[in-house]
């Protein structure tokens, strides 16, 4: 009889867990669809913040902007945006896979600014030089988010303190899939384009270069802020796909402790009658 309680112990711990990671599955989902939205709305506006770049940066007389320039150095500044929470599969898994790869092949020296807890911690452990962190824990707007990274990594740019930026995120491209990448930030780079020469009769007021001042840190915000909309939208599709793999695991596991349960239980009443007429062919004798 021990062991079919603790078979019954072990199956109502497994359905309390189950009901845990179907809600989270659920809570994941209906955040998903919403960062989804949030990224298709987003992607029109840097689209076309780019096209409007590239025709302006591709005047021969334009004067040199700090933005676009790439200065002296070795220091490459590396924003990395992990996860807040765990139980989302290889989420944070992969992406520090993919910032170890840029450590070893980089040889000059890497700094890191983290936005995350599961990145901040992971990189304190080991041995990285940590510039700063942020915490993506309770509300956190994207737009302001976004507005005080780009603020501070064109500071840090403008000041010469690092030479290259560059941003490593998961890329969102469905709830199954999801992509690590890296991108660089700083300097900005823009191709010309094949037209140029066709599409350049334009009067700027004000002047090119007054314009690129107000676009060019504008375009790093929507950098940023895009990539923290594929990084969320990533981590809700990979938790989603977690807990429901969990969820099936947890079904699977049950339907095997109650069959092991239901022939426990058989086994101890074929002992019980058994042991009943075992006795009683014992009296009659």
């Amino acid at each position: 009889m021990a062991q079919l309680r603790d078979i019954r112990r072990r199956i109502r711990s497994i359905k309390k867990t189950q009901q845990v990671t179907k809600a989270m599955k659920m809570v994941a989902a209906a955040k998903l669809r919403r960062a989804q939205e949030a990224i298709l709305n987003a992607r029109p506006y840097a689209n076309h913040l780019r096209d409007v770049i590239t025709s302006i940066v591709a005047f021969e007389d334009l004067p040199p902007h700090p933005l676009l320039q790439k200065p002296d150095g070795n220091t490459l500044t590396l924003v990395v945006l992990s996860g807040e929470k765990g139980l989302c599969g290889g989420f944070n898994i992969n992406l520090f896979k993919e910032v170890e790869s840029l450590r070893q092949q980089f040889h000059g020296n890497l700094e890191i600014l983290s936005l995350g807890k599961k990145g901040t911690d992971h990189f304190k452990r080991r041995s990285y030089n940590l510039i700063e962190s942020k915490s993506l824990k309770g509300r956190v707007e994207p737009v302001a988010l976004a507005e005080s990274i780009s603020d501070e990594i064109i500071d840090r740019f403008t000041k010469r303190q690092t030479q290259t930026v560059a941003i490593t995120y998961t890329e969102f491209r469905s709830a199954l899939s999801q992509k690590v990448v890296t991108e660089w930030v700083l300097p900005l780079e823009f191709e010309k384009p094949e037209d140029a020469k066709i599409n350049l009769d334009y009067i700027f007021h004000p002047d090119p270069l007054t314009i690129l001042n107000s676009l060019l840190p504008r375009f790093v915000k929507s950098q940023i802020y895009r990539s923290f909309l594929e990084s969320q939208a990533s981590e809700y599709g990979a938790r989603m796909t977690a807990m429901d793999n969990a969820t099936r695991n947890s079904e699977e596991l049950i339907d095997k402790l109650t069959l092991q349960y239901n022939r426990a239980r058989q086994a101890a009443i074929t002992k019980e009658l058994i042991e009943v007429v075992s006795g009683a062919e014992a009296l009659e004798t």
